[in-house]
């Protein structure tokens, strides 16, 4: 270039290996020309109009990275469970073609561009798969139906037994005769005095009462000893009732309905897929439901009477113990169960407290000391309220007001 400094100068006189120049450099060179290459490629072909949907559909499908979308396909026909685990499948269902996307892909059915989607891609390979919502939905049922199952089996009989034993125990019964006594003789000059019942609820208050004589001696003690003078064999409550009264306490009314619901929605589901066969190359729905519904359909009529049944008896129950009718199931169970703690509680105390008082009777005797005489502070009291439960005359009351009111 005349004029300038390259005139000048003179490339040619310049020593250097040529070889080892291109062994050097020559690498670098075909590098930059395979990333201009890759630049070059097409884009992405993205279909799906919603980008946040695609996205989450890709993330999806980055589990089955190991199959083609073809495979994907044929294990959702075979129901192929090895194929696709169960949290796979629950998030396949949320994931299917709407029917905007469908007119959208449909083009692309015939000829699949290289450059396409992978959500799109699998959209176009489920595409033809008839009723492929429900069939996701029914099959992911089908996998979770024995957990469910077993679940609200163990639920209706834990209300059940509770309903049965509580319903038939003499020894509850007594219990509440004997607080009921107890309530009338200390109420004797109110107007709650000689009640025909109470509010099962009332029973929680038993263990606030306090002796005026014995601070740590409360009502629910005193009740345990009427029952120890009277019906001893009554404090077999806690074993007859203590487990099935927990166990029930623990349900909820809303959740044993709620799952039979759920159940009997599920297999309708799969019936009513059942009803119309397809004739997809690969599809083995109705030969492996129709195996299996029967049987599960079968086991579920017999759960769901006795689910019907059990609802009918908690209904007798309350109405039986005067409870209101909108009693709920948890609320019922709940405070009887809270009672029955507070009942073995207060009974190993008393045992407790009596073991004590034997044995400082005992050293009293042992040094020549005399006994406690009768007549010591709560004794009348006592004497009083038993020889009412004996006589019948605790519930006297009872019986003039039925009378005067016939």
């Amino acid at each position: 270039m005349k004029g300038t400094l390259w005139e000048l100068i003179d490339d040619e006189a310049v020593k250097y290996d040529g070889k080892e120049l291109e062994f050097l450099f020559a690498a670098k060179a075909t590098v930059t020309l395979e990333k201009e290459a890759q630049e070059e490629k097409p884009s992405t072909l993205i279909v799906i109009p919603d980008q946040k949907r695609w996205q989450n559909t890709s993330i999806v499908l980055s589990q089955f990275n190991s199959m083609s979308m073809n495979e994907l396909r044929d294990a959702i026909l075979s129901l192929n469970e090895h194929a696709i685990d169960v949290d796979g499948l629950s998030q396949l269902a949320q994931f299917t073609p709407t029917t905007e996307e469908r007119e959208l892909l449909a083009p692309y059915q015939d000829d699949v561009p290289d450059n396409m989607g992978k959500p799109e891609r699998y959209f176009l390979a489920v595409m033809p798969i008839p009723r492929l919502q429900l069939r996701l939905e029914s099959w992911y049922f089908k996998r979770q139906f024995t957990a469910k199952f077993e679940d609200s089996v163990r639920v209706v009989n834990a209300v059940h037994e509770a309903c049965v034993s509580l319903r038939k125990s003499q020894h509850f019964r007594q219990v509440l005769q004997t607080a009921l006594a107890f309530g009338n003789h200390m109420n004797g000059g109110t107007n709650r005095g000689a009640a025909f019942g109470f509010k099962l609820e009332s029973l929680l208050r038993l263990s606030e009462v306090r002796s005026d004589v014995d601070p740590k001696m409360t009502g629910l003690h005193y009740v345990i000893e009427m029952l120890m003078e009277n019906f001893p064999a009554s404090l077999g409550v806690i074993q007859e009732l203590a487990k099935p009264v927990k166990d029930a306490a623990k349900q909820k009314q809303s959740s044993l309905k709620g799952d039979v619901t759920e159940i009997k929605v599920g297999l309708s589901k799969i019936q009513n897929f059942m009803k119309t066969p397809t004739n997809t190359p690969g599809d083995k729905y109705i030969s492996i439901m129709s195996t299996w519904y029967p049987e599960n359909q079968s086991a579920f009529d017999k759960h769901e009477k006795l689910a019907e049944e059990t609802l009918v008896k908690f209904k007798e129950l309350i109405a039986f113990f005067g409870e209101p009718a909108d009693t709920d199931l948890d609320g019922f169970f709940g405070i009887i169960d809270r009672f029955l703690t507070d009942f073995d509680k207060s009974h190993k105390d008393l045992l407790r407290r009596k073991e004590l008082a034997a044995k400082a009777h005992r050293a009293s005797v042992s040094i020549n000391k005399p006994p406690t005489k009768p007549g010591a502070p709560g004794a009348n009291l006592m004497d009083s309220v038993l020889g009412e439960l004996v006589s019948g005359t605790a519930f006297t009351g009872r019986r003039l007001q039925r009378q005067q009111h016939m």
